[in-house]
């Protein structure tokens, strides 16, 4: 585990202070980085291992995603090679650990999606997978897509949610936030392929604090470029989502499926209506919850 010497504001306050600035001066549409409801690992500091069940043009993605959210102060993941038989079809991993698979999962509309064990409010295993019927594709098969992917769903798996869930707004500068163009430019600004100092701020509240985090007042992103962007709707905003399951569905050691059918009930939803976190109960107090990284329409 990495040494600990905090040397910053505690990021609540921190946060406050910079949102208090940000109203002042940012007009247009804001978002915030957002924790997945209230899911966590139970160990603070946060400590774990990201099983790599993956070939090897997405080993050069998947590793510097893992190492990329390690600049969070309460954050150690550590990347490495998957070396049991863990079918990358199922993905299920062992518990206490993050398995990430690539497969051709099928042209179901999704380019990746994470998938969290859940006992009450703690995460017991984790899982990410990694569409190559879709990353096979000349439009998707590009490193700023890749990178993007892989890095929001690993963020899924410790505990966060989406900063935003319209593709076609200015990026917020974080591989949390929905877009059509990873890489940034134009009218989108900045690259989305990498988390912001919002997210690292939330995970250290989450992993060193005992209150709530991640409501818009501490961990407000300012958008991009928004004065030439024209968004229509309002943005999704940080939301504790509940418990609205579906009846008992057997044991823990289900197998969560790679379709909308299989996930259970949709509980939240993308800007342009499509689900995007559905809970599926496989015993008491406990859930499969899947996090879900469509195509852009």
């Amino acid at each position: 585990m990495k040494a600990q010497p905090y040397i910053r504001q505690s990021p609540v306050s921190a946060y406050v202070l910079a949102f208090a600035a940000l109203v002042s001066t940012t007009v247009g549409t804001a978002s915030a980085a957002t924790q997945w409801g209230t899911y966590r690992w139970q160990n603070r500091p946060i400590n774990l291992v990201v099983r790599m069940n993956v070939s090897g043009a997405w080993a050069g993605y998947v590793s510097p995603a893992t190492t990329i959210w390690n600049a969070a102060a309460y954050v150690e993941l550590s990347a490495t090679p998957e070396t049991g038989s863990v079918n990358r079809s199922t993905c299920k991993g062992p518990n206490n650990a993050v398995e990430v698979c690539n497969a051709k999962y099928g042209n179901n509309g999704w380019l990746g999606i994470a998938q969290i064990w859940t006992s009450g409010s703690y995460i017991v295993k984790g899982t990410v997978k990694l569409n190559d019927s879709y990353f096979n594709l000349t439009a998707y098969n590009t490193p700023a897509w890749k990178q993007l992917v892989s890095c929001q769903e690993i963020g899924h798996t410790i505990g966060l949610g989406h900063d935003d869930t319209n593709f076609n707004n200015a990026n917020f500068g974080t591989c949390m936030d929905y877009t059509n163009a990873p890489g940034g430019g134009g009218t989108y600004g900045a690259a989305n392929t990498a988390p912001n100092t919002n997210d690292y701020a939330l995970l250290d509240c989450i992993y060193i604090s005992t209150t709530t985090c991640g409501t818009p007042s501490q961990f407000v992103n300012s958008p991009i470029a928004a004065a030439t962007v024209v968004d229509t709707g309002p943005q999704h905003m940080p939301t504790n989502f509940g418990i609205r399951t579906l009846n008992d569905q057997g044991t823990a050691d289900v197998d969560p499926g790679n379709s909308p059918a299989e996930w259970g009930k949709a509980v939240a939803f993308t800007k342009d209506g499509r689900g995007r976190i559905y809970e599926r109960m496989i015993g008491k107090g406990q859930k499969i919850i899947t996090e879900v990284f469509w195509t852009p329409r």
